[in-house]
């Protein structure tokens, strides 16, 4: 009989780090689906059954379904053939994350930053880029807003994840940032 296998969320706001904890458990032992970046070009194939909406919550109902399917089958694989999974995804609140079924094979962790300003999240967006991220190709307008955005986001992830019973990591940014990924690697790993 297989050993018991995983199934994980990392969802929050951008750049709190659920992509570069995820690619951590990715190399040790986790199959790892970036919903974000399916999400996206499910959002480019299908415009529209899938509307590419600054709306977070209308693009969200409609991927919500297939994102579903994703989770089940997951669950299978973890039932009968041990298989760790990992999503990182920055689409579904705990709002969504409570409608999957079977709650009792998931395990979900919010990321964010409550405690950072619109000024700090935009240096955080910045400092965390990649050379091949969005934010190389955007002007310090849409920047500004995207970071606006996020501080609404943090503040109603937090709010949702106490109503909804999950838990909310404040990844707070540099040195403190990494350490705190660090413990909850840790702590993913030691479950």
């Amino acid at each position: 009989m297989n050993k018991q296998g995983k199934v994980i969320i990392i969802a929050g706001t951008p750049r709190s780090g659920k992509t570069t904890l995820s690619i951590r458990l990715s190399r040790n032992g986790f199959s790892r689906i970036s919903f974000d970046h399916l999400g996206n070009a499910l959002k480019t194939a299908f415009p529209d059954i899938i509307p590419d909406s600054h709306d977070q919550d209308t693009c969200s109902a409609c991927l919500f379904e297939f994102f579903q399917s994703l989770v089940i089958s997951a669950y299978e694989d973890a039932a009968h053939y041990g298989v760790n999974t990992v999503f990182d995804v920055y689409d579904f609140t705990p709002e969504y994350i409570r409608k999957l079924p079977h709650q009792e094979m998931l395990d979900a962790y919010f990321l964010g930053y409550p405690d950072n300003n619109v000024h700090e999240i935009e240096q955080n967006i910045v400092y965390y880029a990649q050379p091949t991220d969005w934010i190389t190709q955007v002007n310090a307008q849409y920047l500004k807003e995207v970071a606006a955005r996020c501080y609404k986001v943090n503040q109603n992830l937090m709010k949702q994840c106490v109503q909804y019973g999950y838990p909310f990591i404040n990844t707070k940014s540099g040195d403190e940032r990494d350490k705190i990924l660090d413990e909850l690697y840790n702590a993913v790993m030691a479950k």
